[in-house]
């Protein structure tokens, strides 16, 4: 029988951009304010565009998922309170707005197990230094079976395979060297096998990075991959990084306990303003 493995990351909850349930958005303003409330109602209206394009093409991924065996979240399910283009600054209801967001995929594959681990701390550290992606999963605790939960690095044998499953890699601004973070991932795992601080990980998984690529070595069979986040790009995140950026989930698919995984990519499209073009 078939085993399926999928991996959801950043979805930055409460952010203007992220994936937002359309009942979770008040309803349109009538009149702009005037006052200090201005930038909450841009906020808001950036939030109602992007959720409606969003939503629609999240759902539609969500209602082809098979039966799925295995969910990893990687983390930075929130936007943080310390982050602009916010809808809501308030810490718990974010929590709250990241399980909304993950219900559908409750609903959809209810026999899954899932995994977790944390994202940057400058999303996920509350100012009492509470884990918001830990109270994320607590809360998701109730709804599903989530088998395991670490503060940054995750191992776990699935699908007679090893898994490594962390947040943080480094990013790349060149298109040719994205892959160059992950491929040196995968080195330092061997190296951290051999000096047995690590065990040694078939398949490596990292978010952060908002883009989807892989590397891997075929004869030692092992893979890395950035998965794709849950959020469109920003206007804070556009001015850094003018480059790729995907939206979407990650899935892959075994035919057999220990075979090869075979990689599913599920990309949510979304609008691109092309740069003006001058002409002489």
């Amino acid at each position: 029988m078939a085993i399926y493995h999928l991996v959801v990351s950043d979805l930055h909850s409460s952010s203007a951009f992220a994936l937002i349930p359309p009942h979770v958005l008040q309803r349109p303003y009538s009149n702009k304010p005037k006052n200090w409330t201005e930038r909450k109602f841009e906020a808001f209206n950036a939030a109602r565009e992007t959720s409606s394009q969003l939503w629609h093409s999240y759902m539609s991924i969500v209602r082809k998922l098979p039966p799925v065996n295995y969910i990893y979240v990687l983390g930075d399910t929130v936007e943080g309170g310390r982050c602009s283009e916010l809808i809501m600054q308030n810490t718990d209801s974010q929590t709250d707005v990241s399980i909304a967001t993950l219900m559908p995929i409750v609903k959809r594959c209810p026999r899954a197990k899932w995994y977790g681990v944390s994202g940057t701390p400058r999303h996920v550290t509350n100012d009492d230094n509470r884990e918001l992606d830990d109270e994320t999963y607590d809360k998701l605790s109730y709804e599903c079976n989530v088998a395991g939960v670490e503060s940054h690095v995750l191992f776990g044998e699935f699908g007679g395979l090893v898994w490594r499953l962390s947040h943080f890699v480094a990013r790349s601004g060149t298109p040719y060297s994205k892959q160059t973070p992950v491929s040196k991932e995968l080195i330092a795992n061997t190296l951290k096998t051999a000096m047995h601080v690590e065990h040694d990980a078939d398949v490596v998984l990292f978010g952060h990075t908002h883009y989807c690529v892989s590397s891997g070595f075929p004869m030692s069979k092992k893979r890395g991959y950035t998965c794709p986040a849950l959020k469109a790009r920003g206007e804070s995140y556009g001015r850094k990084f003018n480059d790729f950026y995907d939206v979407g989930l990650l899935m892959f698919k075994q035919e057999r306990e220990g075979a090869p995984l075979q990689e599913f990519p599920f990309k949510i499209p979304v609008a691109y303003k092309m740069p003006k073009l001058y002409r002489g």
